[in-house]
């Protein structure tokens, strides 16, 4: 008995004295990774694989509902995630992305963009994301800029998504217009006319990882009128707009390469 209770103390005070690993409440942020770039601004980027990519924070959104947003980024890589994130707005509160080509001045190395539509030969992207048990409503999807002069302001020009994931009954802006067959998969295609023409493609099925050809989805666009071929394409970005939640959105990988005729 006495060497049982000898132990038993012992037991109690290692409990005591030992701390026990607990795991961040919601409200906070979790441990960086060695050597990972951490973005906590409003629009803070950090180029990625020597300048040949860009991730940005980018909180795009005001007014109620748009809170804090922490991205955590592997600068030797293409990986990103959203490890943090208070936002609970009616709209669109944020879109990091990654992307290649250029971004309002900030161009990327090694880029033939931006090219005339109708020079495109091809644009072929492989994307991999984790979005599983990541609450909130968001979208997991491809943002493509056009503009008339190449490099600038998209007024007058148009933006093409490309949208292969959800959660929490996110929806295109403006209305229906159609349903094509696209790379094997049904698309529902919506538009809205902002000061450039908004054109999203949506999945039927939810993806995780994707294989494209983009130009089928420009050629598409070109044809329904909305993109002009006589336009720059400008940049090529990936990312997830997120409304409230999205804690856990993960790009796992990602490329894209623009070839010209």
């Amino acid at each position: 008995m006495r060497l049982k209770t000898i132990i038993a103390a012992a037991s109690a005070l290692l409990l005591l004295t030992v701390p026990l690993f607990m795991w961040p409440r919601g409200d906070e942020v979790p441990p960086k990774q060695p050597n990972f770039v951490r973005l906590t601004g409003r629009w803070d980027c950090v180029e990625v694989l020597d300048g040949e990519y860009r991730v940005c924070n980018n909180i795009w959104g005001s007014g109620a509902g748009v809170g804090e947003q922490v991205l955590d980024v592997d600068p030797a890589g293409t990986y990103f995630k959203v490890v943090k994130t208070t936002h609970r707005s009616n709209n669109v509160a944020a879109y990091p992305f990654i992307y290649k080509g250029c971004h309002w001045g900030h161009c990327t190395r090694n880029s033939p963009l931006p090219i005339k539509v109708r020079d495109l030969r091809s644009s072929k992207s492989s994307w991999r994301i984790d979005v599983r048990d990541v609450d909130g409503t968001w979208n997991a999807a491809y943002d493509i800029w056009f503009s008339p002069r190449g490099a600038s302001s998209p007024e007058g020009g148009a933006e093409l998504m490309i949208w292969v994931n959800r959660g929490g009954g996110a929806m295109p802006a403006g209305r229906k217009v159609s349903t094509v067959e696209i790379a094997g998969l049904t698309w529902d295609v919506y538009y809205a006319n902002l000061s450039w023409n908004y054109v999203a493609f949506a999945s039927r099925v939810a993806l995780e990882s994707v294989e494209l050809d983009l130009k089928a989805f420009i050629d598409e666009a070109v044809r329904m009128g909305y993109i002009d071929p006589e336009w720059y394409l400008d940049a090529v970005e990936a990312g997830f707009e997120i409304w409230s939640g999205g804690n856990g959105l993960t790009t796992l990988s990602f490329t894209v390469a623009v070839e010209k005729d």
